[in-house]
């Protein structure tokens, strides 16, 4: 009887494509046991971004932290060995992140918040009656009636203060239900200083007026007897079909034209520009941030698309008000 024996090569390649695919498989199931794994964190993680969520909601703290984002990415890479792959993981972070708004934002009531974008998160809240208002007044001899008249807020009890910032920590810790300040007189322009506050304390503007010409009050005020454009401000945004204008505050990278893209991007959707003021951001060489009012509501679609592309091309956004 014969017996045919198959050539060595042919018996070792065999012998190896098996070794590789049984070592494949080995490698296979580590990925889905990765992936299972993956899949756990994943969850657990959302669930401790609702979890977040709701705190901040019971507590008053910002929804969107400014810098937060930045460090979490900071430490992922402080975390990672293989340094070649420090961009892919950037990139997987980013994309958690903007999942985890996501997830936060379908938890909201559409009548409480709303998303533009990625991640700008505006809460809304309607216009509270018989509140508690507190109004700048340095010399205490404002009468309170000559504001109240322009705000229709006769019904409401409204105080005096001297200091601009008790304002807005009165409104930010609920001690007041609004404030109502200058921001503007029509010789010397914004008091830049309010929307740095707005900034700081997270409020935002729920409405304006111009102040009727009084030289008593506008002498008090801006040493001058023009008119004063007076806001309102609240911890919500108050929008209503009836806003026509919105103020904006970003930062850009200092390259070349990227004021001018931004701009740019406001006129691709049809969005007409009302005033652009720069303010030099404290101890940050070369960084500006730009006050822009544009004429829209934040409820068009139109807007809503604006503002999410300048959002893709900017440093830091935050939308002031809408009013």
């Amino acid at each position: 009887m014969l017996v045919r024996w198959a050539e060595p090569s042919k018996r070792l390649k065999g012998n190896r494509k098996v070794t590789m695919e049984k070592k494949l498989d080995e490698i296979r199931d580590a990925i889905d046991s990765f992936d299972k794994q993956l899949v756990e964190l994943f969850e657990q993680r959302m669930a401790k971004a609702i979890e977040a969520l709701r705190l901040k909601q019971e507590t008053g703290i910002p929804v969107l932290q400014h810098g937060r984002e930045q460090k979490v990415l900071e430490k992922v890479k402080g975390n990672l060995k293989n340094k070649q792959i420090s961009q892919e993981l950037e990139e997987l972070y980013v994309t958690i992140m903007k999942l985890s708004r996501q997830i936060q934002a379908r938890e909201w009531s559409l009548s409480d918040f709303l998303l533009i974008g990625e991640s700008i998160v505006l809460p809304l809240g309607e216009k509270k009656e018989n509140s508690h208002i507190l109004q700048y007044d340095p010399s205490g001899e404002i009468a309170g009636q000559d504001l109240t008249k322009q705000f229709k807020a006769d019904n409401e009890n409204i105080q005096n203060s001297s200091s601009l910032e008790e304002i807005f920590i009165a409104v930010k810790n609920n001690d007041a239900d609004y404030g109502i300040i200058p921001i503007e007189d029509s010789t010397t322009g914004s008091f830049k200083t309010i929307y740095e506050l707005l900034i700081k304390y997270e409020l935002y503007i729920v409405e304006e007026k111009y102040l009727e010409k009084n030289p008593q009050i506008n002498e008090m005020i801006c040493e001058g007897n023009d008119w004063l454009r007076y806001i309102r401000v609240g911890k919500k945004l108050e929008v209503t079909n009836h806003n026509k204008k919105i103020s904006v505050v970003y930062s850009l990278r200092h390259n070349v034209g990227s004021l001018h893209e931004t701009l740019g991007i406001l006129a691709k959707y049809g969005i007409n520009l009302a005033k652009i003021e720069s303010r030099p951001v404290l101890n940050q060489t070369w960084k500006n941030n730009f006050y822009v009012e544009i004429e829209g509501n934040l409820l068009d679609d139109q807007v809503q698309k604006a503002l999410k592309e300048i959002q893709e091309k900017t440093l830091f956004i935050k939308i002031l008000g809408n009013y």
